[in-house]
């Protein structure tokens, strides 16, 4: 599975069940097991993990998800770790993620075993929260993470934008849902969603009918 590594002379620290643990195991592996988590984890849990591994000292962070991710852990972390960024399939803004999981897969080895090492300052981008509610759909820039680098596996850093393209509006439906069925795990099949009628809020439950993600009742 990680061909030419000593897995013995790596110490890998994750956090408990599906924020490390579970996916660690499963890959052979034997993990030293940090903090406590609930049954529905939040952004609350990423940053106490963060604080954790910041505490360890760690020679890289390894973490996946989308723009929400990163700017949580950069919001404790700031530059002061090297990191690596897992994309997990929404819209990504962010130029700490590797292209796809393979590629980061394929950096982490070389990271490992010691070749072809280079880190960058790299963006941390997310929706601009006060631009969304204001019917503009941009990016903003919150800062900047040091960053296993690649020019082949990396995705780097992107311009804002005001474009809602459709991969855009995709993205942000994907994560709605996401985050929809995370606070209403007892009854994710009934959820209740109140939205302004503006362009962009239409455009995305829109997309979320479209891509079968809900069932829309007027």
């Amino acid at each position: 599975m990680f061909p030419g590594i000593i897995l013995q002379d790596v110490k890998l620290f994750t956090y408990p069940d599906k924020m490390g643990e579970e996916e660690a195991r499963e890959a052979g592996l034997k993990p030293i097991v940090l903090g406590e988590i609930s049954n529905d984890t939040t952004a609350e849990d990423t940053k106490r993990a963060a604080a954790e591994m910041l505490e360890k000292d760690l020679d890289l962070l390894v973490f996946s998800g989308g723009d929400g991710t990163a700017r949580d852990i950069y919001s404790v972390i700031g530059d002061k770790l090297p990191i690596l960024g897992i994309p997990t399939g929404v819209k990504i803004h962010s130029g700490v993620y590797a292209v796809d999981p393979r590629s980061a897969g394929e950096l982490l080895c070389s990271f490992i075993k010691g070749v072809n090492i280079d880190f960058k300052l790299e963006e941390v981008m997310d929706i601009d929260e006060d631009a969304f509610r204001e019917n503009i759909l941009q990016a903003r820039l919150y800062g900047y993470m040091k960053t296993l680098y690649s020019e082949e596996y990396i995705q780097g850093g992107k311009e804002s934008s005001r474009a809602t393209d459709e991969s855009s509006l995709i993205g942000i439906a994907n994560e709605l849902t996401s985050r929809m069925s995370t606070y209403n795990t007892s009854a994710p099949d009934d959820f209740e969603l109140i939205y302004h009628q503006h362009t962009i809020y239409n455009s995305v439950v829109e997309t979320m009918v479209k891509k079968k993600l809900i069932d829309l009742i007027y």
